[in-house]
């Protein structure tokens, strides 16, 4: 309403310490703000919104949809918290004159390379590769040529903690996450490429 009201951009700063809530704070925020704008009709997979001819529906289920993969390729699990960002977020969204979500920048700040060759004592490297390990189909994992476990990478058993079910459920989380990159338009060739 101010946006609207007062021609003035608004911003929402999300700060705290780590494991205080910033990255559930962050995603609540933007998904009440897709949910709240003038074209906001709640968030939808890709062909469905297509479908319906509704340009406006999927930049915003694009915007949501985008949170299980940064999570997947950027959080992980540290001794202070299980779903750790390990980089910093800038969003900018975008409204049209009338109030409807127009778009959204991205950007993010590499916090943490360190993470990708050691972790500490009850700590895990990205989520993106536990989740591959244990989510990926036996046809995937014979084209990425995949190891048995986690134990087999050095990337990912130097801290002898691999599992991380106060986040989730590693297997589940690789099936959300490549369904997220569907909803965004990554094409399957995309998304084996990413994993």
């Amino acid at each position: 309403r101010g946006m609207l009201g007062e021609q003035k951009q608004q911003a929402i700063l999300i700060s705290g310490e780590s494991g205080a809530g910033k990255t559930e704070a962050a995603k609540a925020c933007v998904k009440y703000i897709c949910a709240r704008s003038t074209g906001g009709g709640g968030v939808g997979g890709v062909a469905k919104l297509l479908r319906q001819g509704s340009h406006e529906e999927f930049v915003q289920n694009c915007i949501v949809e985008a949170n299980p993969i940064l999570e997947a390729f950027g959080n992980a699990k540290t001794g202070r918290n299980n779903n750790s960002s390990r980089f910093g977020k800038f969003v900018k969204i975008s409204f049209d004159a009338k109030g409807v979500v127009a778009g959204a920048v991205m950007t993010t700040y590499l916090l943490e390379k360190s993470r990708v060759v050691f972790q500490g004592p009850n700590e895990r490297n990205y989520h993106a590769l536990y989740m591959l390990q244990q989510g990926a189909d036996s046809a995937e994992r014979a084209a990425l040529c995949l190891e048995r476990s986690c134990t087999d990478y050095a990337f990912l058993s130097s801290s002898g903690c691999y599992a991380n079910p106060e986040w989730g459920d590693d297997a589940e989380e690789y099936r959300t996450m490549r369904t997220a990159m569907g909803s965004i338009g990554l094409a399957p060739q995309a998304q084996s490429e990413a994993a």
